[in-house]
Parts: structure tokens; C-alpha cells; sequence
């Protein structure tokens, strides 16, 4: 299991629906982002104690997730719960998948490899409306992806920021870039997930102040995300953001 102390994103918000599972890799570990049926995210280890299935595959029901190879079912504290094979069997305490430390904020799902104390330090509050804006695999490592972003030309969707002040600023897995004039604000904000030594997942949503952006407004800021895309993958030959 990995020693590294940070908080990584994981996965969007909107990405891991409630009584749903989903797998990926985390510092080339693989685990599983999944939701109880009170819409709780829990991220653990992506293996089942029995056989080493992927609980990925599983499926959740309430407040337990069930391994797709022989049922086994464990409950959001990571101990097994039942063994269909053996309904009447007491199941030992020791069968446990590991559990990552999880927290939910700024539109995306943290995990961390220890057992934390507290919620990742997320240097900035979106005080108006937070909107996803796409996950993204990326064959370049972690650090190169961050520094693209944060370096990367980008225009507003308001019009009226054109011409209005920009900062950029990376704190940990974040990158936080704001437009804004007066009273009127657009932050693009993207987490870097270091799936393994040479691949990464960029994870962006977009913070606003006001205005309706619904639509055209992430329409927009996802081709600005796959043109990074192409420009670290191909060069930025690929018309896939045209």
C-alpha cells in the first residue's frame, strides 16, 4: 500500500451516481469509487478478499457493494457482511477490503492513502455555482499535465472578461485559474490524478459567480480541456476540440 500522505481528486462529483461503482488507478494502485444508497462516496481497494475480483465489477445495493464473482457482500465500513454460499455462516471480523480516506468537495471526490484527520486544504470557495466539466485521461505523468494547465492560453465565455484580470495558481493536485472584471468571475479549476508514473486524469469543473453557463458555457471550457489534451498526446494534431 502506498505511504504517500496527499489528497487526490478521484473522480468528478457527477461522474459516480448514487447505487453505482467505478474503478481506476490511483499512484498505479487500482481502487474503486463507489456510492451508498444515501448517496455517501466511499474509495477502497479494487479487490474482493475471496478471489481478488475487482468490486468495480460489482454491483451496490443500499448501503453495501457485492463482489460479481461469488456475491460476497461488504458494508460501507469495509467489513464482509454476508457469503451467499453460506447464508447462516458468522462472517470473521477479519475479512475487510482497505479503505481509503474519502471526502467530497469542489465538485470532485478526494481520496487519501492514509486514515485522515481532516478534509483535504482546498485553497479556494466557490461562493457562487460549481458545474462539471468532463474527466479526462491523459498518457503524460502528473507533474507535465499540471504544468500545461496552469501555462495553457484560455479565452472566458463571458465576453465581458475579456479584457479583465487572470491569475493562475497551483496548490497540490490543483490548478486554479480565474477571469474575472469587477463584480463577474469565471475559475476553471482542475485536479491532477497521478494514475501512474507516466499517466494521469485531469479532472476540471468550473466555478462561477453568476450567469448561466449551463450548456454553451461547459461546451466551452471541454474543448479547452481536450485541446490540452491533443497538445500533450499528439502535438495538438487531433481535431477532436475543433
Amino acid at each position: 500500500m502506498s505511504e504517500n500522505s496527499n489528497w487526490y481528486p478521484v473522480a468528478l462529483s457527477d461522474g459516480v451516481e448514487t447505487g453505482s461503482s467505478s474503478g481506476t488507478h490511483l499512484l498505479g494502485e487500482e481502487i474503486v469509487i463507489w456510492r451508498d444508497g444515501t448517496g455517501a462516496p466511499h474509495v477502497w481497494e479494487d479487490r474482493c478478499p475471496h478471489r481478488g475480483m475487482r468490486l468495480s465489477f460489482g454491483f451496490v445495493r443500499s448501503d453495501r457493494i457485492a463482489c460479481l464473482y461469488h456475491g460476497w457482500q461488504y458494508g460501507t465500513d469495509g467489513r464482509c457482511l454476508a457469503v451467499p454460499a453460506h447464508p447462516n455462516l458468522k462472517v470473521p471480523p477479519s475479512i475487510t477490503v482497505w479503505r481509503h480516506s474519502c471526502h467530497e468537495q469542489l465538485g470532485m471526490i478526494w481520496a487519501h492513502f492514509r486514515e485522515a484527520t481532516g478534509a483535504p486544504g482546498i485553497p479556494v470557495e466557490a461562493t457562487g455555482e460549481v458545474l462539471p466539466i468532463r474527466s479526462l485521461h491523459i498518457d503524460c505523468p502528473a507533474d507535465v499535465l499540471a504544468e500545461q494547465f496552469a501555462s495553457f492560453d484560455i479565452a472566458p465565455f463571458n465576453s465581458e472578461l475579456a479584457d479583465g484580470s487572470r491569475s493562475t495558481r497551483r496548490d497540490g493536485s490543483l490548478i486554479i485559474v480565474t477571469m474575472q472584471n469587477g463584480g463577474l468571475s469565471e475559475t476553471l479549476i482542475g485536479g491532477v490524478q497521478p494514475l501512474d508514473e507516466d499517466h494521469s486524469a485531469l479532472h476540471a469543473v468550473l466555478a462561477v459567480s453568476s450567469g448561466d453557463y449551463r450548456g454553451a458555457g461547459q461546451l466551452h471550457f471541454v474543448r479547452f480541456v481536450e485541446k490540452l489534451r491533443d497538445q500533450l498526446e499528439t502535438g495538438g494534431r487531433s481535431s477532436r476540440a475543433q
